[in-house]
């Protein structure tokens, strides 16, 4: 177990392959959930979330297990899992389970820490910043009994991000170097990466532009590559919206350019870091006039958000998108404007949703009181 994580996946996986375990032995939960994390690290979800689901089971049935915390660890995973193929509800509902089955008094302590700093990040791309913020004050209080490195630097990145959103810029830099510190101490370039990102994003808000450009230049002198260079595409990012405020839109459209690339190598890995991408590509071909190759990308770029289900990306591009069509095509201007209502309406469901839980009865009859 230990081990899963430092060595090749298919090593890892021809070991746990060679233990003779009868089907109807309990240590089934652990081996599950074992050639689970393997398949997680080679990328292959569909088979890792077999595994982290057969995991559960066996716990499901085995109640004796539960001490152990295999439950919440399959279920991070399977959050994890679906995380990275691009299903950011779905994320945090398993990882809610997770916490929900963790016991306080069992073993893998640690895993809770995991779940929580997931959830966190989930509610922060689902733009559910208040909650997201909440479950992060609260994996604060436990910052003395957290033992991975891995967790406290996306508390410090995360927080800081938060922090900028909510224009309190002298906190979330605070919070961005003291996080960079640590990451460059401990050599974890990933890390370092994410958090000089976030630190050049901050700078870029406030218009410190010189300081935004040299931390984004310090995240790509890192040299992430190999399966942690899909990091890279935010940090590029980053630097053509920078050079779009500059009005350097050479260097912006080489710089998104760039960050759509290395999104092309993932395939559809992190959809909404490229769409993304994509977006600011079109917004630079439209601040220099070149609005056919603009909507081409916007298009493009909408075919994405709309294929993974990524509604706040989606409303933006067709936001950028009715406005060209208004004068030039009435019927697709239509077709979008009603496309921009259902998204609309969807990304307010669980609002509404949450009035009427709320309001009950009450809601009901000051309704039929108004009619």
């Amino acid at each position: 177990e230990k081990k899963v994580d430092r060595i090749d996946p298919e090593l890892s996986l021809e070991r746990l392959r060679n233990l003779n375990i009868s089907s109807n032995d309990s240590l089934n939960a652990l081996v599950y959930y074992l050639k689970g994390r393997c398949y997680f690290l080679s990328k292959k979800f569909d088979l890792a979330a077999k595994y982290f689901q057969k995991s559960v089971h066996v716990v499901n049935t085995t109640p004796e297990l539960e001490i152990t915390n295999i439950k919440p660890a399959s279920y991070n995973g399977l959050g994890r899992t679906t995380y990275f193929q691009n299903n950011l509800v779905e994320a945090l509902i398993l990882t809610e389970k997770g916490i929900e089955s963790f016991i306080p008094e069992g073993e893998r302590l640690h895993t809770i820490h995991f779940l929580m700093i997931c959830k966190a990040i989930y509610l922060e791309k689902l733009h559910r910043k208040d909650e997201s913020l909440r479950t992060l004050e609260e994996l604060w209080k436990e910052k003395d009994h957290i033992e991975s490195l891995e967790v406290l630097l996306n508390m410090f990145e995360l927080h800081a991000r938060l922090l900028g959103r909510s224009k309190l810029y002298e906190e979330a830099i605070s919070y961005a170097t003291r996080g960079i510190d640590l990451a460059m101490l401990n050599k974890m370039d990933d890390r370092s990466v994410e958090l000089y990102t976030t630190l050049g994003s901050i700078y870029t808000l406030i218009d410190e532009l010189e300081e935004a450009e040299q931390s984004l230049l310090s995240a790509l002198e890192l040299n992430l590559s190999g399966e942690k260079e899909y990091l890279l595409i935010s940090t590029y990012t980053q630097l053509g919206r920078l050079y779009l405020k500059q009005g350097k839109w050479s260097s912006a459209e080489d710089a998104l350019n760039k960050a759509i690339d290395i999104g092309k190598k993932q395939e559809s890995f992190d959809a909404l870091r490229i769409c993304q991408a994509m977006s600011n590509l079109g917004d630079c071909y439209f601040k220099q006039n070149s609005f056919i190759q603009g909507i081409k990308v916007y298009e493009n770029a909408l075919v994405q958000v709309q294929k993974h289900s990524l509604k706040n990306e989606e409303r933006k591009l067709l936001l950028r998108l009715c406005p060209f069509w208004k004068k030039r095509d009435i019927k697709k201007y239509q077709k979008l404007v009603d496309r921009l209502l259902i998204v609309d309406l969807e990304l307010e469901k669980n609002f509404l949703d949450e009035i009427l839980i709320l309001g009950g009865d009450k809601i009901n009859d000051e309704i039929m009181s108004f009619h």
